[in-house]
């Protein structure tokens, strides 16, 4: 009899220590998963701004482009057949930054930052060309 009390305590505390475990895996589960939501959601955010700000440098790189084409209309043809295949390489540039930039809206923090700096390099680079074409041939 007492043999029979002590295997079923023991078997209680087995029981007992088994699920406060589980629950204690569960709860660090739990908070891991909420600093994983919370460092996604702070990335997302600082990716939103980041492309509200790329998306103003894209639609002055546009303003730029098409006073471009307006200034070819009053040159000689072929000054205007230059212009025209310049004009087309920056058009395909920008066009391969937005496509990366609408490619790339899930990344980690580090990533972020790398992809941030890189195409704002991209960017200015892009821009520079298309201000040093509006200022050749003045």
């Amino acid at each position: 009899m007492n043999r029979t009390i002590l295997v079923f305590a023991l078997a209680g505390l087995i029981t007992i220590s088994f699920t406060s475990f589980g629950k204690s895996h569960a709860i660090r589960g739990n908070e891991s998963s909420i600093i994983f939501n919370v460092a996604m959601k702070d990335t997302s955010s600082k990716y939103q701004k980041f492309k509200k700000e790329a998306d103003v440098k894209m639609k002055q790189l546009d303003k730029d482009i098409a006073k471009l084409k307006t200034k070819a209309k009053n040159e000689n043809k072929a000054v205007q057949d230059k212009y025209n295949k310049d004009v087309i390489a920056l058009e395909q540039k920008e066009a391969e930054l937005k496509k990366q930039l609408e490619k790339d809206k899930q990344m980690d923090k580090a990533k972020l930052k790398s992809f941030e700096q890189d195409f704002n390099k991209s960017m200015d680079d892009l821009g520079k060309s298309v201000k040093d074409l509006f200022n050749s041939n003045k």
